[in-house]
């Protein structure tokens, strides 16, 4: 996961170190991401600022992605939708062939913009209440931005839900169906995978329930109130990322 990469838009404690040593040694990985807003060269630019070398776009697989490439395998009939966010979710409906249609939208993706207002806000759910499916690429509940706490996408998508009583279809973070399509992406089974995590119930329970290897780090918290028993418990726990170099 990228946040298990980066936090607040600084590496975490061994992140740079074990990247660039999978990069150096030919290791396979994919980078999965709920920044669905942004394009992945846009990601690979700030990971290398911040240090991580020998990336790729095509290491990096987003929730838009996975949202579109579902949408064109389950239902590639329904291929118009409206969205709400930037430029990287807009190029994952592109390479999808998913229209941007305002006047009968099959889906309303949603992503995170900070410039809408309560109009534009009104104007989703009538586009939900007309039929159109909810698609939720970034789930967070709040989100740090200049120091400071803010409503995050995923409280966006609740406020949508409860106003239009209809549930979402969520490729978030948490979500096994962001998982599944980055098992697609790379096509790989998942007893071939191991996943490697900083939330555990966002990260580790769904690859666990796929079948995967697991490593959660801790990043020095405790594990004592995260519902881990012995049906759920990853394989591997380590404090940072440097306890995968050992």
């Amino acid at each position: 996961m990228m946040e298990t990469l980066v936090h607040h838009g600084r590496p975490t404690k061994g992140a740079v170190d074990l990247l660039n040593a999978m990069n150096r040694k030919g290791t396979p990985y994919i980078i999965l991401s709920e920044q669905s807003g942004r394009t992945r060269e846009e990601m690979i630019q700030k990971m290398g600022a911040a240090g991580f070398r020998g990336m790729h776009s095509l290491d990096i697989y987003t929730s838009s992605m996975a949202a579109a490439d579902w949408i064109r395998w389950v239902y590639p009939q329904k291929n118009k939708a409206v969205m709400i966010g930037g430029k990287g979710m807009k190029e994952a409906l592109g390479k999808a062939d998913i229209e941007i249609d305002h006047i009968s939208p099959d889906w309303l993706f949603l992503g995170m913009n900070t410039n809408l207002t309560y109009i534009d806000y009104c104007d989703a759910l009538q586009v939900l209440n007309d039929g159109a499916q909810l698609i939720v690429t970034d789930g967070r509940r709040t989100m740090i931005k200049e120091n400071a706490e803010m409503i995050g996408n995923g409280s966006v998508a609740h406020m949508l839900e409860y106003a239009s009583e209809k549930e979402d279809i969520s490729f978030a973070r948490g979500s096994d169906r962001l998982i599944k399509q980055g098992m697609k992406y790379i096509d790989v089974s998942p007893e071939n995978i191991t996943m490697v995590g900083t939330h555990f119930k966002k990260d580790i329970a769904p690859a666990i329930a796929l079948g995967m290897t697991t490593v959660y780090v801790t990043q020095g918290t405790s594990i004592a109130d995260l519902g881990m028993n012995d049906d759920c418990h990853p394989d591997y726990i380590v404090e940072d990322l440097f306890g995968l170099m050992k």
